[in-house]
């Protein structure tokens, strides 16, 4: 007697277009707004099979954001013994830039899609980082006596909110990107002498 067990096999082009959709979803609605039933119907396919892929919608998330996280997790553990630099600043912002143009609809999805998951703490975190770093090694260099406390803070939150406006304005035409970037790293960081 042979035995026949009726067992949903995965199929790799099955699982890249649930993310396609997936990334689209999350692209248009973010995360908690997100449907897998919509998902599932611009998959051409069902909720169930969708969860024989991807053990619940978090983990659907975090698979379409991995590729990107774990790209920023890479730059942004740099040396915070060294001396902050202009070569510094411009390395960051390239590598950022790098990673957006690899990872466009991923790098949005995490920064503005993410409420509701457990990565809608990102643009905080990095935002936070950029005010650490702020706080230890720009302030310092500037020519102003009696700085208040806050100010590395609000430079850290305009920063990364003026990287979201960037990416905003010109997320379909990389060398808009490059040159805008370019210009606000130069004015963004003109008060500072650098040594």
């Amino acid at each position: 007697m042979i035995w026949v067990i009726n067992m949903q096999v995965q199929k790799e082009h099955v699982k890249k277009r649930i993310l396609l959709c997936a990334q689209e979803e999350f692209l248009s609605r973010g995360y908690k707004e997100a449907s897998i039933r919509q998902i599932a119907k611009n998959a051409d396919t069902t909720a169930g099979n969708i969860y024989s892929y991807f053990s619940s919608k978090d983990e659907l998330f975090k698979q379409v954001i991995y590729p990107v996280l774990i790209q920023l997790e890479k730059l942004l553990k740099f040396d915070t013994d060294d001396n902050f630099s202009k070569l510094d600043i411009t390395s960051i912002m390239s590598g950022i830039s790098k990673i957006f143009l690899s990872y466009k609809k991923e790098f949005m999805i995490l920064l503005t899609g993410s409420a509701g998951s457990k990565f809608e703490g990102t643009k905080i975190r990095l935002t936070s980082l950029a005010a650490d770093r702020f706080q230890k090694e720009f302030i310092p260099l500037l020519d102003e006596n009696d700085i208040d406390d806050n100010l590395s803070e609000i430079l850290a939150v305009s920063f990364v909110e003026g990287l979201i406006s960037i990416f905003n304005i010109s997320h379909n035409d990389d060398k808009k990107l490059d040159i805008l970037l370019k210009q606000y790293i130069d004015i963004f960081f003109s008060a500072v002498k650098f040594k």
